[in-house]
């Protein structure tokens, strides 16, 4: 970078000419778009934190179970946004989804659960009736039989291939590992099923 040319260039001692063209910079705007932004965050007893963003993704993140406060009000502490959230994303380290976690959030379309996961506890996902699908990570040792109780659009559980405890056929039926017992099938399932 030359300060001497970038300055003569400034103040018109140059010598030569110079043409810029301009061409004006516009930006539509619909009128429902919003600038991201944060609604609400927190930490859970034990230092996991959340944040819930106004495109409705909640994402949890730290080390260690969910856990919360049984003795507060609130014990959920993002049940009061419970409408707002349409996706949740649970980040590498957390090892568990604490009871009715997600409970009654109605609007709820998608989830990703990280490989550090092994604890899904009962009704974590508990009448989350817009949720149509999940993959169950392989690391998962524990899943509540309960754990998505009321989700009636739930058409699918997957579980990763890799998992030494469950598994799931192609219709996104749940099975333990070798198929020999049919553990759940999903609310939202349609059609007829033979075992």
């Amino acid at each position: 970078k030359d300060d001497t040319w970038t300055a003569e260039v400034l103040n018109g001692s140059y010598g030569a000419s110079i043409t810029i063209n301009w061409v004006p910079y516009e930006k539509t705007v619909e009128e429902d778009d919003e600038t991201l932004h944060m609604v609400a965050q927190g930490y859970l007893p034990n230092g996991i934190s959340w944040v819930l963003m106004s495109d409705g993704e909640l994402t949890i993140s730290g080390s260690g179970p969910m856990e919360f406060d049984w003795n507060a009000a609130v014990r959920v502490p993002w049940s009061p946004y419970a409408a707002q959230i349409k996706k949740v994303v649970i980040e590498e380290g957390v090892t568990s989804v604490a009871d009715s976690a997600f409970y009654e959030c109605a609007n709820l379309q998608e989830v990703q659960l990280p490989d550090s996961l092994r604890y899904i506890y009962h009704q974590a996902f508990g009448d989350c009736t817009s949720l149509t699908g999940i993959t169950i990570p392989a690391g998962v040792e524990e899943l509540d039989l309960w754990a998505f109780s009321g989700s009636e659009n739930l058409k699918e559980i997957r579980v990763d291939s890799g998992n030494a405890k469950y598994s799931s056929d192609s219709r996104g039926i749940l099975f333990n590992k070798d198929k020999t017992v049919l553990l759940k099938c999903p609310m939202g399932f349609q059609g007829a099923y033979t075992v």
